[in-house]
């Protein structure tokens, strides 16, 4: 908690969003030391700066793009949890992911206008279209998390014999899906 309120008391998180970065690729890298120190910063901080960060209106519209990447990083280390079937993946990660998916954020109601990151996906294959509503940010996120197998992953969890899902953890794994 206290990281977050850093990050939203501060004029400009651009130093806490590169910090996190850097955990976030060493996570992806599996270059955590400590395996301890890799779940308290999935299952804790992780989670609190992307609520934080999720919660702000960013005048300064250059950071925008480091937001969205830094949402991308997050979208990445979900997918790969829910592809590894050999564990269950942390509830907080799940939560995380509802946020990113919630449109009433106000990172996405004051950057409605703000153009999408460019990246690598095909924008003839999307799964969502941005509307007025929606704006480029919310559905490139969507669609991101779409093209990077987030949700073949989800159905796979589900459709999976061996890994035996609490209701709990259904209700859990749906919940990003229903914003």
């Amino acid at each position: 908690e206290a990281i977050g309120g850093d990050v939203l008391q501060c004029k400009n998180p651009y130093h806490h969003i590169v910090k996190f970065t850097e955990l976030m690729t060493k996570s992806l890298k599996g270059e955590f030391e400590h395996e301890y120190h890799h779940q308290l910063f999935l299952e804790e901080a992780l989670p609190t700066v992307t609520r934080t960060l999720l919660m702000r209106n960013y005048a300064d519209k250059r950071l925008v793009p480091h937001v969205q990447h830094f949402l991308h990083l997050v979208l990445d280390i979900i997918i790969r949890h829910l592809k590894d079937k050999s564990s269950r993946i942390p509830e907080t990660l799940l939560q995380t992911l509802y946020r990113i998916f919630h449109l009433e954020r106000r990172f996405y109601a004051f950057n409605k206008n703000s153009p999408p990151l460019e990246t690598k996906e095909d924008p003839a294959e999307e799964w969502v279209e941005p509307t007025k509503a929606t704006g480029m940010l919310y559905a490139q996120n969507v669609n991101y998390f779409g093209h990077n197998g987030g949700f073949d992953a989800m159905l796979d969890r589900l459709r999976s014999k061996e890994l035996k899902l609490t209701m709990r953890e259904v209700s859990t794994l749906l919940e990003p899906l229903v914003t």
